[in-house]
């Protein structure tokens, strides 16, 4: 790489002991870091991207073990430090920025104390306040924002502010893990031309993701793991051109819409569900009067799937209720298959239910954890024999492509992918004609997305049920939708086939979104991409 690195690694490893054995986590992880440089480290769930990063900061966790040849920081060995000697590094050598910001602040106290304390666990004689901090990640209002909690900034503001206070010890290092897993694209653009900033200023970088395009732009130099192990590295626009490794090709492949989709195929339009002018205008006292929809139009064929995209607080999931019937608009009107959908009572529409399903994002929360598999598809079937029941729930298996000896599982024994798969094939159980999906691959590793992606796919040619799919990932759309409509503060700012938007968006709004999405052989330089 050139300069001196500030951190070193060779052959470093760790182990966890468990009940039934103990599980390497990481084996033999090797790298160097210098100064202004950011290092990506890529991989699934369980390939230890996570468990490398964490004991570089001595945060191994409980019934870990780690060793290594070689583990310098700026010519420190962390491999001798006490507890005591990591307190002094952790913060003030080497910085962290963690994933889940409303998770990792403290919703007790202020984000101004969260800050204060960095600052007195590093202090200095030219010490920033936490004001200033939070001027430097480009905080608006920062004395106003110093004083509120957590949960009363937005998911990006939170961000920064976890940023805000990995910069106050002025650590050499910042690992930065997932930091912008779950944002919205222009947050995300805003949130990774901050961390640019602080590389283009000296700070080294070490960049945890399995967002391969977010590597592309961003990093300069990339490691691939996959169960623990290196299975390549070099430099990005070598490994991500030309990689060498199956695993590598594997989850380059995975990345959705990096090509056009082909058009949909000629048939009969059937209008299946319809909005006219429909407004629904939150009251609620958590939330701020303007925050809904309003005079929203769409139509979505039989067959069709159309996508629908915004930032957090747009309204997409307002829409959603909407159309599943779970709001009534106070406003316009909502048909399904040219009857009354929104305007009509409970009762007369419980039976139409149906028709109309759900995919959420996030299945384990919405499944009963003391449910088996076989439970929760069970529950949404229509009335039947148990022997006809107990069939449909392994076609309806085998349809998502899991195995039958699965139903008998509770939500927690499946992986992430297989737990989406149980959703669907619960929406399916009722026969509908549309299912909305509410985010329903944003948690899921690149590789798995893209087989929920083709499945959802495969069950829409073969079975013909029309879907609305609402994302805030570009790429995903790309990948699903044939049209695609653009929410912006409850109201729709576009819409129309897929390709024509992504390739000649017509609004400033759709325009925004699409260049904020990080590109293949661009990189952020001081904020900017070039």
């Amino acid at each position: 790489m050139g300069a001196e690195p500030l951190l070193a690694v060779e052959d470093l490893r760790v182990d966890f002991r468990t009940r039934t054995g103990t599980v390497q986590a990481v084996r033999g992880v090797g790298f160097a870091l210098a100064a202004g440089r950011c290092l990506a480290i890529v991989g699934e769930s369980g390939s230890g991207k996570s468990a490398t990063a964490r004991a570089l900061l001595g945060l191994a966790g409980p019934g870990a073990r780690v060793t290594a040849s070689r583990m310098e920081l700026a010519g420190v060995d962390l491999r001798s430090l006490r507890e005591e000697d990591w307190r002094t590094v952790r913060g003030g050598r080497i910085g962290l920025v963690a994933q889940d910001a409303l998770v990792s602040l403290d919703p007790l106290r202020t984000v101004g104390a969260e800050i204060s304390e960095a600052l007195r666990n590093h202090s200095r004689r030219d010490a920033p306040t936490p004001v200033d901090l939070l001027e430097r990640v480009h905080v608006p209002e920062p004395r106003e924002r110093a004083r509120q909690r957590p949960h009363e900034l937005s998911g990006g503001l939170r961000q920064r502010a976890l940023i805000a206070s990995g910069l106050a010890g002025d650590p050499a290092v910042l690992v930065a893990d997932e930091p912008t897993t779950a944002l919205d694209v222009t947050v995300q653009a805003r949130v990774l031309a901050l961390l640019a900033e602080e590389r283009d200023r000296g700070m080294a970088l070490l960049l945890i993701t399995h967002d391969l395009s977010l590597v592309s732009s961003f990093a300069d130099d990339v490691i691939v793991m996959r169960a623990g192990q290196v299975v390549e590295s070099g430099p990005v626009p070598q490994v991500l051109a030309q990689p060498e490794h199956t695993y590598t090709k594997t989850l380059l492949a995975a990345v959705p819409g990096t090509e056009p989709k082909d058009p949909p195929p000629a048939r009969e339009y059937v209008e299946l569900l319809r909005a006219d002018g429909v407004t629904y205008r939150h009251r609620s006292a958590d939330l701020a009067a303007r925050r809904g929809v309003f005079d929203v139009s769409l139509a979505l064929a039989a067959g069709e799937v159309l996508g629908v995209v915004g930032e957090s607080g747009s309204g997409k999931s307002t829409l959603a209720s909407l159309l599943l019937g779970l709001e009534t608009p106070q406003r316009g009107e909502i048909t399904l298959g040219g009857q009354p959908w929104s305007r009509t009572s409970e009762r007369a529409r419980r039976s139409l239910r149906g028709r109309v399903q759900l995919v959420q994002q996030d299945p384990l929360g919405s499944f009963d954890p003391r449910h088996r598999v076989e439970r929760i598809i069970r529950d949404a079937l229509p009335a039947g024999s148990r022997h006809d029941r107990a069939d449909r729930i392994g076609e309806l298996l085998a349809q998502v492509g899991l195995p039958g000896e699965l139903r008998a599982r509770r939500p927690r024994q499946l992986s992430g992918g297989q737990r989406q798969r149980v959703a669907i094939a619960r929406a399916l159980a009722p026969g509908p004609e549309v299912i909305v999906c509410d985010e329903p691959v944003s948690a899921l590793d690149v590789s798995v997305q893209a087989k929920v992606l083709s499945l959802f796919l495969d069950l829409q040619r073969r079975l013909g049920v029309s879907l609305v799919f609402i994302s805030h990932d570009l790429g995903v759309i790309r990948e699903v939708a044939d049209r695609v409509l653009v929410l912006r503060d409850g109201r729709v700012v576009e819409q129309g086939p897929t390709e024509r938007v992504f390739a000649e968006p017509e609004h400033e709004y759709t325009k925004a979104l699409l260049a904020a999405v990080p590109r293949a052989g661009s990189r952020l330089v001081g904020g900017t991409t070039r």
